[in-house]
């Protein structure tokens, strides 16, 4: 019954799945598209959280591009290793 309420805020974002994350340190310096979104600025912004730490991944070790596909329509989220 009693407990006390969550933090407030999201859980960092899981880009990868483990066998992305295998493959990409496997090979470092190749980037890989790891995700498609239905919106174009999705990939973006995904991006971005990623760049400033807001996921598992650190930004000292991975570097991330969400770029617009598909005519502008969809994006995807590109990642990958530093070398």
């Amino acid at each position: 019954m009693w407990e006390d309420p969550p933090t407030r805020g999201r859980p960092p974002v899981d880009i990868l799945t483990p066998e992305q994350e295998q493959e990409l340190v496997a090979n470092p310096g190749r980037w890989a598209r790891v995700r498609n979104f239905a919106a174009p600025g999705t990939a973006s912004g995904i991006a971005g959280k990623a760049r400033k730490g807001e996921t598992r991944l650190s930004p000292d070790e991975w570097e991330f591009a969400g770029r617009r596909t598909d005519e502008g329509k969809r994006s995807a989220l590109y990642v990958r290793r530093k070398a």
